[in-house]
């Protein structure tokens, strides 16, 4: 996840990412990012969003989570 993401820009990124110190960054910058968490990922539900009529059958659902981690835990 390297380059530049400015405010109010949205990246995907794929579940094999691990990182999440880079996503803690971006939250700080108003940077807003999709993606499938891992199974094991430490989360903690805070908001769950309504699907509209028009949203396609294949979104499951739409959540704000904070993600739980240290920095000791993150690889290099």
């Amino acid at each position: 996840m390297e380059g530049v993401m400015n405010p109010n820009e949205i990246a995907v990124t794929d579940k094999a990412y691990n990182n999440y110190a880079p996503l803690g960054a971006w939250c700080e910058k108003d940077v807003y990012f999709v993606t499938r968490l891992k199974d094991n990922a430490k989360k903690e539900l805070e908001t769950q969003l309504d699907l509209s009529d028009s949203d396609s059958d294949s979104v499951l659902g739409d959540v704000l989570v904070t993600l739980n981690y240290t920095e000791a835990n993150q690889p290099k």
